[in-house]
């Protein structure tokens, strides 16, 4: 049986706790920004930073610029239902897992994984408090190299309501009036405990 999640975050001692349970599924979704000569911000995988500086026990890496995005030219947009489902089974996630994403950046890129997974019907999924500075700072052990997660298998079923599509946001334009999320209150909880803004209702645009 895997762990059970109570809420949208999981505290450092809880997953210490629960490290190596079985069906906890661990994810870095750490993203590096940086500066262009412009000063625009661009974006370059964590990847590297996993494998040399180090990242939590038995955690796999979460690649959000490419196994989790559409691509095309449009970094971050939403993946479809079987590129969501791929992505998710190389990671090793199934329909029986409990999984807690963290990263860098203080639950920046790790709410937005939680927020895709919920998306796609999946909601046993949570936000570690903090993420690796946190873990870092209590004196927890981490890992170098890959971490390599047996194959794993979910169903995506689209949640509508947890995202805009191109015509929403076309009708809030003309009307003149803010975009309000339907479904606030799991995603300012989560907001408030990985301080971050990520987990506000994201914007899904389609090409015409």
């Amino acid at each position: 049986m895997p762990p059970v999640l109570s809420g949208p975050t999981v505290s450092t001692q809880w997953l210490a706790d629960h490290l190596g349970s079985d069906d906890l599924v661990l994810l870095d979704a750490t993203v590096l920004v940086v500066p262009l000569a412009s000063g625009a911000p661009a974006w370059i995988s964590g990847h590297d930073r996993y494998l040399l500086d180090g990242h939590l026990p038995g955690a796999v890496f979460a690649d959000l610029l490419h196994a989790f995005s559409a691509g095309g030219g449009h970094p971050f947009t939403r993946p479809d239902e079987r590129a969501f489902e791929r992505a998710a089974a190389s990671v090793g996630v199934r329909e029986s897992s409990a999984v807690v994403a963290y990263d860098s950046a203080g639950g920046t890129w790790a709410t937005r994984v939680w927020w895709l997974f919920r998306s796609y019907g999946f909601e046993s999924v949570a936000v570690l408090e903090g993420g690796l500075s946190t873990w870092l700072t209590e004196g927890r052990d981490v890992d170098t190299g890959p971490a390599s997660p047996e194959p794993g298998s979910i169903l995506a079923v689209p949640q509508p309501a947890e995202w805009a599509d191109h015509g929403e946001v076309e009708r809030v334009l003309a009307a003149g009036t803010p975009l309000r999320a339907r479904r606030r209150t799991q995603g300012s909880a989560v907001r408030s405990a990985a301080h971050t803004s990520a987990g506000s209702r994201q914007v899904k645009f389609s090409q015409r």
